[in-house]
Parts: C-alpha cells; structure tokens; sequence
C-alpha cells in the first residue's frame, strides 16, 4: 500500500505545482502571487548632465601672486610673517642684514674690487706716459665702478640692513626663505597674493583629454564636513597639454571670483567637470537600463505586463541618460528585478 501512497502524492504534488502556473502565466496573471515584484519609475522631462569627476586642490592663484626679490646679496637676519598671515601694505616682512664677514662671497668681492682699482691705477699711469688711451682708461674705471657695486650689494657702505615691505594688502601666500638664509641678488624671498585671489588646481588622466575643453563649467565642493556649505560654480580657466611624470595626470587650473570662508589654500576640494548638459530632456532612469547582446533599452510596464524596448541613448548622467528614441515621457519602466524578465512576463509594482 505504501507504493500507492507515494504515487498519489507524487500526482498531488505535480497538480499544485501545475495549478500555480509560472511568473508570466498570462490565465493567471490577476494574482499578485503570480506576478514577478519589480520597482517602477516614470520616464520624465528634466534637465541630463554627464560629468567627469576629480580631485584638486585650492591654491593662490598664480596669475595674481606678486613674488618679491631681493635687491642685493645678504643674510636673512629677522622674520616677521608666517605663510597664510594676512598683511597689509608697508608691513615689515623680513630683514636683509650683510653677508658674512669672512664668507667666501665677501672675500671674492674684495678680491675683485681690489684687482679693478690697481688695474685703474696702472692705466692711468699708462695713459700719462701716452702708452694707454683714453677709451682703455674709461673701461677700467667702469669694471672699478662694477666691482665696487658688487662689493655694496653685500651690505657694505652703510646698506647694511634692508627691511623688505609688503608691496600691497594681502596673504603671505609662500616664503621661500627663513632666518640666517645667505641670499643672492635677485632670489626670490616671499610670494604676496590678494585675499580673494584664490584657484583650485586638479589633475585628468590622459584618456579624459579629448572630452575636456577650457571653458567648461565646473562644481567644486569641499571633500571634509563643511555646515551649510554649497557647490562653488566656476570653470575650467586653464588646460595644459603636458602630463606630468610622476602622476602621468594632465593638470588643469579653475579659478574663484568670491571664494566662500573654506576655500584656505592647502584644502582639497571635489570638482565636477560639466561636459555636456541637455535642459529638455526626455529623461530615463540608469537603473531601467537593460543590455541584451549589443542592443540597450528597457522593459516598459502596459496592463501589468512588460515588453523590451530599445533606445537610443543621448547624454549619460549618473544617475539618469537622455533616450533619443524609444520611449515617451510618462511610461512606466521597470527598476529593480529588471534582470530578470522576459517579454510578455506578469509583473507587480513594489516600493
């Protein structure tokens, strides 16, 4: 009798299964049990972006950074700012005293003035005994005047201590010397930047090149919590067309009319590179998305059923893509569970 029984049930069994019928079961498509749980979104009208997201970092801006030079050879003997503080036009900097007594500099300018006074000496000798002219005796009279002006340039002749000023109100943006620096003539010494003159400097891989262009528009935003901090807008100033050896990025230059408070040079900040934007446009989901072989397009929702539809893209966004063709604003697109059907398959709308 046991043998009956296990074929009886084995019947049952098969008769369930075969009453239950399968997702896209069109006899028993009014029962929600029957129909495959998708999401839903609406095919919408709205603006697209497709960005190109970096990184940069915020800087003084280059072009308007004023970088001071030291008029003579010496040593940093007193420093009055740190990098970052703000000054004001006239303010003391730094103080250039004299070169060294002893130094190897002092002792080849002596040297030098020492050789160009005897030469003077010894042509105008030669000059009184008509053996030397009048032209030989005025060039080394020059190279006297040269090698005396280098020996002041040393802080000799009571120049021995030259204050060095801010030229203008604004931010010590770099100083490139510190106290007992020796300094040549013509050494940069520090680097003054207007306040607001800030720029944020951000790196491309090369690949990203032919998409980029200077004038594109650009969102930055801090990469730390700033409160009530919103995305600056600006664009890309500047391109270069030279990769860099070390990062092999392509560095690229955004510039801030009225930067906001956390805009310090030093802060990293987040840029989103605009490359296209489309206002109008019919606007679909990325996560409808579907891609069968070659061919990309998405299962619209009509009379609880779905069926595959190409499209032709546009504008990429992250989060939503332009359809060119396929679609009409208002359609009901499937979303998560999307993978999983098939053409004519019975579906129920879930949150």
């Amino acid at each position: 009798m046991r043998p009956r029984r296990g074929i009886s049930g084995a019947l049952v069994a098969c008769m369930a299964l075969a009453g239950c019928g399968g997702p896209g079961d069109r006899g028993n498509a009014d029962g929600a049990a029957t129909r495959a749980p998708v999401s839903v979104a609406a095919v919408s009208m709205g603006p697209v972006e497709e960005r190109l997201e970096t990184f940069g970092t915020f800087e003084f801006d280059p072009e308007t950074t004023r970088t001071l030079t030291s008029e003579r050879s010496g040593e940093v003997v007193e420093v009055s700012v740190v990098p970052g503080q703000r000054v004001q036009a006239g303010l003391p900097l730094l103080v250039l005293g004299p070169v060294p007594e002893g130094s190897l500099e002092v002792q080849r300018a002596e040297i030098e003035y020492d050789f160009a006074r005897e030469a003077l000496e010894r042509v105008e000798r030669l000059a009184g005994l008509r053996l030397a002219t009048n032209q030989e005796v005025e060039a080394a009279r020059k190279q006297l005047e040269a090698a005396r002006a280098g020996l002041d340039g040393l802080g000799r002749n009571g120049r021995e201590r030259l204050v060095v000023r801010a030229p203008a109100d604004g931010v010590v943006a770099e100083l490139r010397v510190g106290r007992g620096s020796l300094v040549q003539a013509g050494q940069e010494l520090a680097r003054i930047a207007p306040a607001q003159s800030m720029a944020v400097r951000i790196g491309f891989e090369v690949e990203e090149m032919p998409r980029l262009a200077e004038g594109l528009p650009v969102l930055l935003e801090p990469v730390f919590a700033v409160r009530d901090a919103s995305a600056i807008r600006a664009s890309l100033a500047r391109l270069h067309r030279v990769a860099d050896p070390a990062t092999q990025l392509v560095e690229g230059l955004i510039r801030l009319e009225d930067p906001p408070e956390w805009a310090v040079a030093g802060a990293r900040a987040r840029a989103r590179v605009i490359l296209q934007r489309a206002d109008d446009a019919v606007r679909v989901p990325r996560a409808a998305l579907v891609t069968r072989g070659d061919v990309t397009g998405v299962f619209v929702i009509e009379d609880g059923h779905v069926r595959f539809q190409p499209i032709s893209l546009g504008i990429q966004g992250a989060e939503d893509v332009q359809a060119l063709s396929g679609v009409a604003v208002g359609q009901l697109l499937a979303l998560q569970g999307r993978t999983l059907l098939s053409d004519g398959m019975a579906v129920r709308e879930v949150p």
